[in-house]
């Protein structure tokens, strides 16, 4: 079930990424103690196609999504802190998904590796309906 990308949430108008982006919640590193450095981001894009760990974490992933029952064919998804997109394009393989993050730097990063759907705001007050999405993944959120 495709959602409808100009829809106003309870949390204002959600926007996906274009050229321009606008800004739904405060900065990253906006005196909000949640910054990451773009270093991070540089070395997280290079690896996450062929590190291990990356690989594997995929292979998970992808056998988590085909094995959850009750979830219609191609499930609507959410990644919560989708950082530099590579899951991201993963989860589109399966069904419809939706990157959001914080940081410009990260969805520039996802950007530029052609994920799609990137939308600019906190996991902690996400611009989407309750119920939007099937399955919702946060993934290197916590620890980050």
């Amino acid at each position: 079930m495709p959602w409808d990308r100009s829809a106003t949430t309870p949390h204002g108008q959600c926007e996906y990424y274009q050229p321009r982006l606008k800004r739904i919640g405060p900065r990253a590193g906006a005196g909000n103690g949640v910054a990451m450095e773009v270093r991070y981001y540089e070395t997280y894009y290079q690896q996450e196609t062929r590190h291990w760990w990356f690989r594997w974490r995929f292979r998970l992933i992808r056998d988590v999504i085909n094995n959850l029952s009750g979830m219609p064919d191609r499930p609507t998804m959410l990644d919560a802190g989708c950082g530099t997109g590579q899951m991201l394009k993963m989860l589109q393989q399966h069904g419809p998904a939706v990157g959001l993050d914080l940081s410009e730097d990260a969805i520039m990063f996802a950007s530029s590796r052609d994920a799609e759907n990137l939308v600019l705001g906190s996991v902690t007050k996400p611009p989407f309906a309750d119920g939007t999405f099937d399955i919702a993944f946060a993934l290197d959120v916590i620890e980050h």
